[in-house]
């Protein structure tokens, strides 16, 4: 006996063609008046959303047909949500892309629970900064240069237990000997600077990139004092800021900072879903170079205080094939540190 035909079933062959006529379509065909979607892993006005808007808003000038980008901000969970999104419930046609913050490239590596995600299978499509971390102090605080830090508690304002702004103090403290005290439970980069400039802790520590985006008068207030950074060079706006580099004494030690160091390399960097066809990504990813290199691009970059120093999509896969590849005892030193497994995390 045959079994009815119902409405599910007609929805699910629909799709299913639907799908299948949207892959056969060439890339020029495809993107023709098409709404595409941003994903990104930030709260709005935070740099994350601040770089992710500005590529959207000049990317669809590259892109064929006149498409148009819809942004969706996911701020949970420090961006994690965006990337989980990515590797779950996104189209993967070339419709959805996603940028966030650096903390979801190796959360899966860190973390004991099994992944939703897994960042060597997505389809990177370029970066555009190669960042710097630097934690800094107010003229309220007592401590007023590394040594300070490295004799005395030093309390730092952190968004939350396993953000970057805990990461960068906790890894500092661990090759540098800092006493860094991180403080939890602030929301946002702005509720954190905040907290420094009330008095509330002693410092933060944060990307380069972010204050640029953010709060560029921190860089030139001399109330505020660089005691460290975190960077595979010394970045100029920090010229006499120590790299933590400098205190790593073994080969364990490096490839432990590579945790935090080599994400900084690829800040904001632009993603695709596993399954997106070849042609489409092409596509994607000339029009990501194209975008910038743009004067119109660089020169709106340039009032926001945007230090453009690019990646390819090959270099990006590459930064992130090599950060799955550290050894399993860097690993787990990471995990200790950062306190992946303990029972407040």
């Amino acid at each position: 006996m045959r079994k009815p035909i119902t409405l599910s079933m007609v929805l699910a062959l629909a799709s299913g063609f639907a799908s299948a006529t949207a892959q056969a379509q060439s890339a020029s065909e495809f993107f023709k008046g098409r709404q595409l979607t941003l994903i990104v892993g930030g709260g709005g006005g935070g740099s994350v959303d601040i770089y992710g808007r500005l590529v959207a808003r000049h990317i669809v000038r590259f892109l064929p047909g006149d498409p148009v980008i819809v942004v969706r901000n996911l701020p949970s969970a420090g961006g994690i949500q965006a990337y989980m999104t990515l590797g779950t419930t996104a189209p993967r046609d070339g419709s959805t892309f996603a940028t966030s913050a650096r903390g979801p490239l190796t959360d899966p590596i860190l973390s004991l629970k099994p992944a939703a995600y897994d960042p060597r299978k997505f389809i990177w499509i370029g970066a555009m900064n190669d960042d710097s971390s630097v934690c800094f102090t107010a003229g309220h605080s007592k401590i007023r240069s590394l040594a300070d830090a490295r004799a005395n508690d030093t309390t730092m304002a952190s968004t939350g237990a396993l953000a970057e702004s805990s990461k960068f103090p906790m890894a500092i403290n661990e090759i540098a000997r800092t006493k860094f005290k991180v403080i939890t439970g602030y929301r946002g980069a702005s509720e954190t600077l905040m907290a420094v400039e009330k008095g509330e802790t002693d410092g933060r520590c944060t990307t380069i990139g972010s204050l640029l985006a953010t709060q560029p008068h921190i860089l030139k207030d001399t109330g505020y004092r660089f005691l460290i950074q975190v960077g595979e060079t010394k970045h100029p706006a920090v010229p006499d800021s120590p790299l933590v580099s400098e205190f790593a004494k073994t080969p364990e030690d490096r490839l432990f900072l590579d945790l935090i160091i080599k994400p900084l390399t690829v800040t904001s960097s632009f993603v695709l879903p596993e399954g997106v066809p070849d042609d489409r990504v092409a596509m994607w990813r000339e029009a990501f170079q194209k975008t910038i290199r743009d004067p119109q691009f660089v020169e709106e970059g340039k009032k926001i205080g945007l230090d453009i120093t690019p990646r390819t999509a090959q270099e990006v896969t590459k930064i992130i094939h090599e950060l799955y590849s550290l050894p399993p005892s860097v690993i787990e030193r990471a995990r200790k540190v950062f306190g992946y497994g303990s029972t407040n995390r």
